[in-house]
């Protein structure tokens, strides 16, 4: 009996570290044109960008965190209802009692970068 709770207690860890290594190396690593876009631009968020007028867009990442974007939104209405990766620096504007999150968090665009033409 003893030697069924290792084999069993062996197989279950063995397991558990297996899965672990999976999800750490699942984990995405920007390749060195996204490297090289970080040092030139600052700071990078990915998510959905829409659009609520002619110069007012939100990028909304993974985590359902809403970005207001600043700065160069030039390149930003070509690209509404797209996934992007958008370079630039981030700031929160202070305590929003609307938002879940606490603060509005805005982002200065510096670049955008299409990575597919829809938000799936």
């Amino acid at each position: 009996m003893k030697k069924l709770f290792f084999a069993a207690t062996v197989v279950l860890l063995s397991s558990s570290w297996g899965l672990a290594q999976n999800s750490a190396s699942s984990e995405q690593t920007p390749d060195k044109q996204q490297l090289a876009e970080l040092e030139k631009h600052g700071k990078a968020v990915e998510g959905c960008l829409t659009g609520e007028g002619a110069d007012t867009f939100t990028l909304t990442n993974a985590k359902g965190r809403p970005y207001k974007l600043t700065g160069d939104t030039s390149g930003l209405k070509e690209n509404v209802g797209h996934k992007v990766v958008l370079y630039g620096t981030a700031a929160n504007s202070g305590y929003d009692p609307t938002s879940i999150w606490g603060s509005q968090a805005t982002f200065g665009v510096k670049k955008v970068e299409s990575l597919s033409d829809t938000c799936k």
